[in-house]
């Protein structure tokens, strides 16, 4: 099929695109990376009247990093982060910036040492987010699709948004305000956990745009995650997914810790009573799997003819087990070269 007739702007600058969406409101559709947009357009499932094209906006492009958050753009293509993740070099300073276009130039000399500076601390950093991508789709779909895209997409079934809410992720949405406002533009902030709201639906309102995402950063040594999932083929939309993230001290006692799974619900599910569990104990089997068969028990997927309920549930207990177990591996990995003299968090579950 082709898409319904629409009309296309392209928007010169963030505020010219929160004054399209404001002027057309339910009428207009953002095309960023358009790796959903389109195929759901070609099927006529949306029928935007408007496109307004936000993909070349130089306020949705940085990465900035800090010792406590990752800022990405919302308009940073997955390739850009994936390909930041996997330079090598090391990092000297606390604060540096990446702009995207630099990243992805092979051929840049200016400014290269620092963007290679600050990846292997970003892959640190990020380590579930990294982990989480490479299950998106496929390299050519990752090429074109952007981080704040597939969050506002909202599938079930996606990667980024359980990775973003096992990180309890901030992101931050944008608007044309009354003209007092400061530069025009209103801005407010949501937890991904209200961000969420049902199949392909998320809590950014018609007139806002999503600019950023907030990525909180684990302090401390002994820090584990692990990503994982299960589809009919690679890059097919997940049966089930499931992502863990937990820190240890060198006693290998746990004193964090964050899990949830995906394709199994309306929207990624996380747990954060059933995290609590962990908290002060040794991660051991028993206890991974059975916190793991508990989350899969408030599971109620529905059935397709690639997979039952039950068989969504099974999966989901599995994958929570094994990302659990992972996780506490590596994270007990990385506690054991704790130094002496640092001290251990507090319990949290998140």
């Amino acid at each position: 099929m082709k898409a319904a007739p629409f009309d296309y702007v392209r928007a010169a600058d963030l505020q010219h695109a929160l004054e399209l969406l404001a002027q057309y409101g339910a009428d207009a559709k953002l095309l960023a990376g358009g790796q959903s947009l389109v195929p759901m357009m070609a099927m006529r499932l949306v029928r935007p009247a408007w496109l307004i094209d936000i993909h070349r906006l130089a306020e949705l492009q940085s990465i900035t990093q800090t010792n406590d958050a990752v800022v990405t753009g919302a308009g940073v293509r997955q390739r850009v982060l994936e390909d930041t993740f996997s330079r090598d070099g090391g990092v000297s300073d606390a604060r540096c910036a990446i702009h995207a276009n630099d990243v992805i130039d092979a051929h840049d000399t200016h400014g290269t040492a620092q963007n290679q500076a600050a990846a292997p601390t970003l892959r640190v950093q990020l380590a579930l987010v990294a982990q989480a991508l490479r299950w998106a789709g496929h390299g050519q779909t990752r090429n074109r699709g952007t981080v704040g895209g597939s969050l506002v997409q909202a599938d079930p079934s996606a990667e980024l948004p359980l990775a973003a809410l096992v990180l309890g992720a901030t992101l931050h949405l944008a608007r044309r305000g009354a003209s007092g406002a400061a530069d025009g533009v209103v801005q407010r902030r949501l937890n991904a956990s209200a961000f969420f709201t049902g199949p392909m639906s998320c809590a950014a309102d018609e007139t806002e745009c999503l600019t950023a995402i907030e990525w909180p950063v684990w302090q401390g040594a002994g820090i584990g995650s692990a990503f994982d999932e299960v589809a009919i083929r690679h890059g097919d939309f997940a049966l089930a997914s499931a992502a863990a993230q937990v820190q240890l001290d060198a006693g290998g006692v746990c004193r964090r810790a964050s899990f949830g799974t995906g394709g199994v619900a309306g929207v990624p599910l996380v747990f954060p009573q059933l995290a609590q569990r962990l908290l002060g104990q040794q991660l051991d089997d028993g206890l991974l799997h059975s916190v793991a068969a508990d989350a899969a028990a408030e599971c109620d997927p529905g059935s397709d003819p690639n997979a039952s309920s039950a068989f969504r549930r099974h999966l989901a207990e599995v994958l929570m087990t094994r990302v659990l177990r992972q996780a506490a591996r590596q994270a007990a990995q990385r506690g054991a070269q704790r130094t002496p003299h640092a001290q251990p968090p507090h319990h949290r579950a998140q």
